[in-house]
């Protein structure tokens, strides 16, 4: 019998487990997919673009992975001055 306790084993193995822990790679962050556009969570058919949906407050940012089927900006579709732009597409920005 080496003559230690039951604690000092205890002290050993949570050392051992820790030094352990401390050698694992950290695992890297995901990355967050984009914001594509913005909805009203108070009227879930409302979708704006970038563009428009920034200058609102109280809109969510969805990403493409919120969007399977893709979307359509509705700002100003009760008005003459209608956007239509598809949010899934890559703005003009980012194109060139």
């Amino acid at each position: 019998m080496t003559g230690r306790t039951a604690l000092e084993y205890r002290g050993l193995i949570a050392s051992a487990l820790m030094a352990a822990e401390a050698q694992q790679p950290t695992p890297a962050p995901a990355e967050e997919a984009p914001v594509v556009a913005y909805r009203d969570p108070n009227n879930p058919r409302v979708l704006l673009c970038r563009e428009h949906g920034k200058q609102w407050h109280g809109v969510v940012p969805v990403t493409s992975e919120d969007l399977p089927d893709g979307g359509i900006c509705t700002f100003g579709r009760l008005s003459s001055l209608t956007c239509g732009r598809d949010v899934l597409a890559a703005p003009a920005e980012e194109t060139k």
